[in-house]
């Protein structure tokens, strides 16, 4: 039963903030996901690991884009 208040009143957070699950950068969900207590430590830096890894292929140079430059 807490936790259905705890998750209601988040969500009602989450709604005077203009934020969603859809619009919010992911590392911004990953954030208030930690602060609220869903995610431990190690699973909040386990997923933080992943998101900047990911981030940096997105960002690097593609094969195809260093060869046309």
């Amino acid at each position: 039963m807490v936790r259905q208040s705890n998750a209601a009143s988040a969500a009602d957070h989450r709604d005077e903030a203009g934020l969603d699950e859809t619009t919010a950068p992911p590392i911004e969900t990953l954030r208030r996901r930690y602060a609220e207590g869903e995610l431990n430590d190690n699973e909040f830096q386990r997923r933080l690991d992943r998101l900047l890894e990911t981030a940096e292929l997105a960002e690097a140079p593609t094969d195809r884009e260093r060869v046309l430059e």
